[in-house]
């Protein structure tokens, strides 16, 4: 068979097979591409149908955040908040983060999310939690936001850059610094802490252990 021809096909391969709340699961991986290495999609096969990990992972509740996060990505992450809260109001909404930073706007749109739906929402940090990202870990139902025990957390001012006019330089630092005070706010009813404080612990990169985390009150426990 040609090369190209056997790279384009599907490869199934049954890794495992388990009992899942009485369903019976199935994990594949497909190597798809007609051209260079081929891609491995992990798929799970729920009862008879293949669905993608993430998206099972998306079924049981559970959203995952590995990257910077932006409009994009808050986009999606909105998204499936809001299908959740749809399909049972009542149940916890369980956000993984492993991300270094965030936007400012993007963060806040997050966070009046989170606010605004029904479901308790469950964080748990993961690797590095920096910079903005931070404020959704904090940000999570009290009692419910959890670290691993390696994780390192990172806090500190927001990030900008403001190029044009001396106006409009201006202009923009105000807005930064709006945010700025915005998000000392948002810590200071989560911890208790004050302002001065929180302004102490942001003024320069700020790395915390999980334990350190907890005393603060910018997290409830870490995960063993």
């Amino acid at each position: 068979m040609p090369a190209r021809a056997a790279a384009s096909r599907s490869l199934n391969f049954s890794l495992a097979r388990s009992k899942v709340q009485g369903r019976t699961t199935r994990l594949n991986v497909s190597a798809r591409g007609p051209r260079g290495p081929p891609t491995m999609v992990p798929n799970v096969q729920v009862d008879g149908q293949m669905m993608d990990v993430m998206g099972y992972l998306k079924s049981n509740r559970i959203i995952f955040i590995g990257e910077p996060i932006t409009d994009k990505v808050v986009q999606s992450v909105i998204t499936d908040m809001l299908a959740l809260e749809l399909a049972d109001p009542n149940a916890d909404i369980k956000l993984y983060l492993n991300s270094p930073e965030g936007t400012i706007h993007s963060i806040i749109a997050l966070v009046d999310m989170m606010k605004l739906v029904k479901c308790d929402v469950s964080t748990v940090a993961f690797g590095m939690c920096g910079g903005l990202s931070a404020v959704i870990l904090a940000s999570g139902t009290k009692g419910k936001r959890y670290s691993m025990p390696n994780t390192r957390i990172l806090l500190h001012q927001p990030m900008g850059g403001a190029q044009g006019s001396a106006y409009e330089v201006n202009i923009q630092a105000k807005e930064l610094a709006r945010g700025f005070k915005m998000v000392c706010t948002w810590y200071s009813d989560i911890t208790g802490m004050s302002p001065d404080e929180l302004m102490e612990e942001l003024d320069r990169d700020n790395f915390m252990s999980p334990t350190k985390a907890v005393e603060l009150g910018f997290i409830d426990g870490v995960i063993e």
